[in-house]
């Protein structure tokens, strides 16, 4: 949501990855009276025939530059192929490799829009930076603090995916679609003549031409660094072999390459052991864990908390209480079992449409 007092430093760069989302947050930033300046991260990526566009690739930077061109803005492509490797396709790799599941969204948001992007920002001059993230913030002026707040389109709510943007940037970031549904974004752009009108949304891992993580990984560290192991059921039995811990994950089903009169999932990596457990889908649930890395958005004066916790993006909130452990770890009960709670994904904390902050799964407890 955009601020609703104007400041007198009004210059803002805008995120533009060539789709329609940051094109019509570009519009109407300058259509409100912003000092618009459009933006690319260039990470490397080609595009890849038969999938839907990547964001930030070669044709994502021509899009962007043909929209900023119609409206009359400069526009940077800026290379962040460098940092996309640092922080996210390295981290991506190691937390797959450690039997963990992570999300790179987030990161990427984390260490790359919010943090590199905003210095680059900030040496244009720019008091704000603004993304087409499905998402608001607002000032509460009983709290007297800045919120992120889920999008009004609750079907393309991409806050789970924003908790991680440091407290203080809240005052300075934009989301300007964040109050519309996706028909009126994109006949906005319909109707003011943006020429990405109508593209596709792009995939969702940019960096992953096939969207299977594990061809991904056995490009980048090769096949002979994945040790086969067991695949035990929970009686302990070995029932077959996998082909590599960092090629499985929590709550999987299909690719375990075992006959039997159930269905059977993943419901823990063992490292230590190089082991693949297995269970029937009644195994897969849980309700308490330990979570790292803890981040607020808000002001928590309690020891614990009760909230409505999301383990998953797209995943349904639920009741849960949170037990501060320390200013880093938090224990997370819910009322009631989830299913596959993965270490390496982030759980997320919300008062209804308040986003209050979240952690990454560390430990299951039972």
């Amino acid at each position: 949501m955009m601020q609703s007092n104007m400041s007198r430093d009004n210059k803002v760069l805008v995120a533009m990855s060539g789709g329609v989302d940051s094109s019509v947050a570009a519009y109407l930033l300058k259509k409100k009276g912003y000092e618009v300046i459009g933006a690319t991260m260039c990470f490397g990526l080609s595009d890849r025939e038969g999938n839907r566009p990547s964001c930030c690739s070669e044709s994502g930077i021509k899009d962007a530059k043909t929209v900023a061109e119609s409206l009359g803005i400069p526009h940077y492509t800026m290379s962040f192929g460098m940092y996309l490797k640092q922080y996210v396709i390295r981290d991506f790799l190691n937390q797959y490799l450690r039997a963990n599941t992570p999300n790179p969204c987030i990161r990427c948001n984390q260490y790359l829009k919010f943090n590199v992007l905003w210095q680059k920002a900030k040496a244009l001059g720019c008091n704000y930076l603004a993304t087409g993230h499905h998402a608001r913030i607002i000032y509460d002026n009983n709290r007297k603090e800045f919120l992120l707040k889920k999008a009004t389109d609750k079907t393309k709510d991409q806050s789970y995916f924003l908790y991680r943007i440091p407290r203080h940037m809240l005052q300075h970031v934009i989301f300007p679609v964040g109050d519309l549904v996706k028909q009126e974004i994109r006949a906005i752009a319909r109707k003011n003549k943006i020429s990405v009108a109508d593209k596709p949304a792009s995939q969702d891992i940019c960096f992953i031409a096939t969207r299977d993580y594990r061809h991904f990984i056995i490009d980048k560290i090769g096949s002979r660094v994945l040790n086969p192991g067991p695949i035990r059921n929970i009686n302990g039995q070995i029932i077959g072999q996998h082909k590599g811990i960092a090629l499985y994950t929590i709550g999987q089903r299909h690719g375990l390459g075992i006959a039997h009169s159930q269905p059977l999932y993943v419901i823990k990596l063992d490292v230590k052991n190089n082991e693949v457990i297995v269970g029937e889908k009644k195994d897969i649930f849980s309700k308490k864990f330990i979570a790292k890395q803890l981040h607020l958005l808000v002001k928590i004066k309690t020891k614990k908390l009760a909230v409505e916790a999301v383990i998953r993006y797209n995943h349904p909130q639920s009741p849960a209480r949170l037990r501060f452990i320390s200013n880093n770890r938090v224990e997370v009960e819910f009322r009631q079992l989830q299913p596959a709670v993965t270490p390496g994904q982030s759980v997320v904390f919300y008062d209804h449409d308040i986003v209050i902050g979240g952690a990454i799964i560390e430990k299951v407890l039972d």
